[in-house]
């Protein structure tokens, strides 16, 4: 499973104390080398100690979303035509291997663009993991006060201020679909 620390509320003199608690139990049986710190905003996640992160979680929905897109191509849709393809369809996806579960940007189904949007320093190993495929990754950026929440440098292709601001950019996104 997954823990959290939350210390939003504890002062800042009183930080280093808490950390030094958390990794002090991290360090004791029977948690040590079975969990590992993520410092997410105001929080501490203890996490199992394997490669799974919010990165590893978009990529698997990634290659979820091919291979659904795949089978779709190769199965068609019912429709009787000169090829069993739409003639406004895209093209479909390279075949990939299906013994893989990983994807390469050279195999992306050209139609699909990737949005993700996020607040914290957890949310990096996503928008650091969707930059080869083109995606649109967007930080939202904590209020001036909270500024020490935020990461020094993002992989986030844009930027908002606040709730509002997705809010506005998630009408405008839909708003383009129609």
């Amino acid at each position: 499973g997954q823990g959290q620390v939350h210390w939003r509320n504890v002062s800042e003199e009183n930080r280093p104390a808490v950390e030094a608690v958390v990794d002090g139990v991290l360090a004791e049986a029977p948690f040590a080398d079975a969990l590992r710190k993520a410092q997410g905003k105001c929080v501490y996640e203890l996490r199992p100690d394997v490669r799974w992160d919010k990165g590893e979680a978009v990529l698997y929905l990634l290659e979820l979303l091919r291979r659904r897109a795949s089978d779709f191509e190769e199965y068609g849709d019912g429709e009787d035509s000169d090829d069993g393809r739409d003639a406004d369809a895209p093209p479909p996806p390279p075949p990939g291997n299906g013994d893989d579960a990983t994807i390469a940007p050279g195999e992306w189904y050209r139609s699909v663009l990737p949005i993700y949007v996020g607040d914290d320093v957890t949310d990096e190993d996503a928008f650091k993991a969707l930059k080869p495929f083109g995606a649109l990754s967007v930080l939202v950026e904590p209020s001036a006060q909270k500024a020490t929440e935020r990461p020094r440098a993002t992989h986030a292709t844009h930027t908002l201020r606040d709730v509002d601001d997705v809010q506005a950019f998630v009408e405008a996104l839909s708003c383009s679909f129609r």
